[in-house]
């Protein structure tokens, strides 16, 4: 019996806090809020023309519990403005990290002075900024928090690679001139690499929340 109500109590925790529920649960406290205002202001009414019983212990009562839920309300809406602002951020950055990555593919691919320059770094402070603010903390976030975790693993990777690159390119380039790129491995993996993050990015990307 307690290994069924355990069960049946997980269970009810998960469709709450599911995404599916969460707007449904945010109309459906909102409208229980305004109703009881509104039946509270009724006999709020009622009570002051004299009309009908003694209506002033359900006023105080009403109004007392649409503070209750109103404060749920509030506190549910300062919520999903957060994560809805987190959210964004990090799709902006992912947005900006795509650009930088296509941008070094088609350098890779031309050759020359393009493969061999400087490229920007990868960014991760909103993607870090959303996992420490706790806003993914919800059960169906479990994936996409593990995707953001992969993803902050490989960009650390990349901008790592990115300096021994360019600092093992400058010491080439001093000493054997212009044969900078023959010995050079490590622009070899970039490709390879880059192509990793690129589908990790399209997998984040249909992860994410709408916002």
């Amino acid at each position: 019996m307690r290994a069924r109500l355990r069960l049946l109590r997980r269970r009810v925790a998960a469709a709450w806090s599911s995404r599916r529920w969460a707007r449904r649960r945010r109309v459906t406290v909102a409208v229980v809020t305004y109703a009881l205002l509104g039946i509270a202001f009724v006999l709020g009414v009622l009570w002051i023309l004299d009309i009908g019983p003694e209506w002033e212990p359900w006023v105080n009562s009403l109004t007392l519990l649409a503070g209750v839920t109103g404060l749920v309300v509030e506190r549910q809406n300062a919520e999903t403005e957060r994560r809805s602002e987190v959210v964004a951020s990090v799709v902006f950055e992912l947005q900006q990290n795509r650009a930088i990555v296509e941008r070094r593919l088609a350098g890779l691919r031309t050759g020359g002075e393009r493969a061999l320059s400087v490229s920007p770094r990868l960014a991760l402070s909103a993607v870090d900024a959303a996992l420490a603010s706790g806003v993914l903390s919800r059960a169906p976030d479990s994936a996409l928090v593990e995707k953001l975790h992969r993803w902050r693993e490989r960009v650390q990777g990349y901008n790592w690679r990115r300096d021994l690159t360019e600092f093992e390119l400058m010491l080439i380039k001093y000493q054997d001139g212009d044969d900078v790129g023959s010995n050079l491995s490590s622009l070899a993996n970039e490709r390879l690499y880059l192509l990793r993050l690129r589908t990790l990015l399209d997998q984040l990307h249909s992860a994410l929340p709408q916002v």
